[in-house]
């Protein structure tokens, strides 16, 4: 799935008390953009194409530089 502005994703479960685990998008921008907007945007994306409990319940902005490795292998501790 290709959105515009977002040039990469690093998708992870993180502990939620609850739900036991959320799903949570780290998303690279290629500009800066309002979070609330990249949010609604992301998730009614994912809402058309994934179901329910695939869908990010938090998305968190990342630097594009440091998403990848020297070996281009994305860096998964780092998206925090």
């Amino acid at each position: 799935m290709k959105l515009p502005n977002i040039t990469d994703v690093v998708a992870k479960g993180e502990k939620h008390p609850p739900v036991c685990q959320m799903v949570v998008a780290h998303v690279a921008l290629t500009t800066a953009e309002p979070l609330p907007e990249l949010r609604t945007r992301v998730r009614a994306a994912c809402l058309a194409k994934l179901t329910d409990y695939k869908v990010p319940a938090k998305i968190v902005p990342m630097d594009p530089e440091t998403s990848r490795s020297a070996r281009f292998k994305k860096i998964r501790k780092r998206a925090r």
